[in-house]
């Protein structure tokens, strides 16, 4: 993990802020230097939530894309390629919801194209 921060994104004398978080404008500054010359990868762009609507970090470019934010659901249902009998469109992919599943999605995605859907890589041959 990068960054392990609560962001409080009410007034400051609003009840039941947690205990610790800070400051939108604060953590924008700790953002910022951590992802600094990183790439963002999400599932959706809304996978970002109350962090995207934030008003202290409108103008942050990784939170808009730029070329530093990508997401992965739609790479994810093309490399899938699996479609509705019945329509003829693409499936959806299921968010993968952890970021350790979400690396284990890419590691396949990445693999070499003989690995099959559905099989484990060592009954193959």
């Amino acid at each position: 993990m990068l960054l392990d921060i609560q962001i409080r994104l009410v007034p400051p004398r609003s009840k039941g802020i947690p205990e610790g978080a800070i400051a939108p404008t604060a953590a924008a500054e700790q953002i910022r230097l951590t992802l600094a010359g990183r790439v963002m990868l999400v599932w959706a762009a809304d996978s970002l939530g109350g962090l995207s609507k934030a008003k202290a970090f409108d103008d942050w470019p990784f939170l808009a894309g730029y070329g530093r934010c990508h997401e992965l659901c739609h790479l994810v249902t093309d490399w899938r390629s699996e479609l509705d009998p019945k329509t003829g469109q693409p499936r959806p992919a299921v968010e993968p919801g952890r970021a350790d599943r979400m690396l284990h999605l890419l590691q396949q995605i990445a693999s070499p194209a003989e690995h099959s859907l559905g099989q484990p890589r060592s009954s193959q041959r």
